[in-house]
């Protein structure tokens, strides 16, 4: 398996359904910065359809404020979506059928809590 360093990665996937079941798209270095899609086979116990975009840097844990919910336009358990990561030095973007629901600045991510992917990672579902 090759590595990613900075580029653009899109998947068309559907979410397994069920409880306690998540789905996932991931980009993951060797240092444990990882940048991900993940989807809950019951949406999160949300009633509409929801994805989380989410990243972590140097396998720092305990905070979980780097996650978002973004609201899918259907049924991601139903339905076959494209998901981009837009990753570059200065940002992250993630997208859902061609349109961003969360952009990340470097410089906003660069703390002692938040560290924005900066090493070669690998990609995986």
């Amino acid at each position: 398996m090759r590595y990613l360093h900075y580029g653009t990665v899109s998947v068309v996937l559907q979410a397994a359904p069920g409880t306690r079941v998540i789905s996932g798209a991931v980009m993951l270095s060797d240092d444990a910065y990882e940048i991900d899609w993940e989807f809950s086979g019951n949406n999160f116990g949300q009633s509409r359809p929801t994805v989380q975009a989410n990243y972590y840097g140097k396998g720092i844990t305990g905070y979980w404020n780097r996650e978002t919910q973004s609201q899918a336009s259907g049924d991601v358990i139903t339905n076959f979506f494209n998901y981009t990561l837009i990753w570059l030095p200065q940002s992250l973007t993630w997208m859902i059928k061609g349109q961003g629901v969360r952009t990340l600045m470097a410089a906003d991510a660069n703390t002692n809590d938040h560290q924005y992917q900066q090493t070669p990672a690998r990609f995986y579902l």
